[in-house]
């Protein structure tokens, strides 16, 4: 768009995991991806949530302490500020920063492998 600022920078997509940890925070409409890829990189995040599952990431965001979110009709330039101004609280940040090497550091993969495998070594065999 013509009317943007020259600090704002529009493109087509990008790889979530090489972008968002050069955030200071994180605004988006809170898919399941794109919300993992926040919360692994350790920013705050403010989801704007459209539909689906969006509000139910909006409010695990919060309940972690690690964001915020609203829904996306209640948008504004208003809104938007008061969001920001809620991802730069200091204990917000904390909590974010420690989510993310957290997640960074979890095997999930190896984890879930390990867990079926469990599973099925004892999961009886219908006949």
């Amino acid at each position: 768009p013509q009317d943007l600022t020259s600090h704002v920078f529009v493109i087509n997509g990008v790889n979530h995991d090489w972008l968002f940890p050069k955030c200071t925070a994180i605004v988006h409409h809170g898919g399941a991806g794109t919300t993992a890829a926040s919360l692994r990189a350790g920013a705050p995040t403010l989801i704007c949530a459209v539909f689906a599952d969006q509000p139910f990431w909006g409010k695990r965001v919060v309940s972690l302490g690690v964001g915020t979110w609203m829904p996306y009709a209640k948008l504004n330039h208003d809104t938007l500020l008061a969001g920001l101004r809620h991802l730069e609280d200091r204990n917000l940040k904390k909590r974010a920063a420690a989510l993310g090497i957290a997640m960074r550091q979890e095997e999930g993969l190896a984890n879930a492998v390990k867990a079926i495998a469990e599973r099925l070594a004892t999961a009886p065999i219908p006949r």
